[in-house]
């Protein structure tokens, strides 16, 4: 496959990035056929063995893109192994719900949370990736902030805060000093802002 970008959709993915999660997505469901592409959402199609992630991604800094793309291409797969077809069954045939298809979209959730939690689990290096996976598409996607919705913010006077760690021996050295200043500024600031939207706090 050459390097040039490949076109799902109106979206585009490198082909590098499709071999990469191609070779993710065969991994996780032992099968070398598997195929990979981009629609709206995630999910694993065991009959034209091809597994979807989401455009969701698209048009975003590319540690996000990439983590939200690994992730999607986690979900599907264990999530297809995870699923069990008769309370799946269940669920969708329910009538005894006045709103089935908010019902429905709960038990997605839900479930979505199941199995993101037991990939962290059985796969502890995959913890960052969920998390940002989390904080980038259920926090941000309906609007809340760390500022506004979260349950405690710290400040940078909290014990807990980051801070810049380094040896005893060189933490008055310039390069140090210099590393500070530089990070410490207004306009790392407002580019974290760019990025994690209220997500982020000060620590200076």
């Amino acid at each position: 496959m050459s390097d040039r970008f490949i076109k799902f959709n109106d979206e585009q993915l490198d082909a590098k990035q499709v071999m990469m999660l191609q070779d993710l997505a065969r991994l996780l469901l032992k099968n070398e056929q598997t195929q990979v592409k981009i629609q709206k959402f995630p999910y694993y199609n065991p009959v034209q063995n091809v597994l979807i992630t989401s455009w969701f991604w698209s048009h975003r800094p590319s540690h996000i893109e990439m983590a939200g793309l690994k992730t999607d291409v986690m979900l599907a797969a264990y999530g297809y192994h995870m699923m069990d077809v008769q309370i799946v069954n269940e669920v969708v045939q329910d009538k005894t719900f006045k709103h089935p298809k908010f019902y429905q979209q709960l038990f997605k959730l839900l479930e979505d949370m199941r199995v993101l939690n037991s990939i962290k689990v059985e796969r502890p290096s995959t913890a960052k990736l969920i998390d940002l996976r989390l904080d980038t598409r259920i926090a941000g996607q309906v609007g809340l902030n760390a500022q506004d919705n979260g349950v405690f913010v710290e400040d940078k006077d909290s014990p807990y805060v980051n801070i810049i760690v380094a040896r005893t021996d060189n933490k008055d050295s310039k390069a140090i000093q210099d590393f500070v200043k530089a990070y410490q500024t207004e306009e790392v600031y407002q580019e974290a802002k760019k990025h994690f939207k209220d997500g982020v706090v000060k620590g200076w």
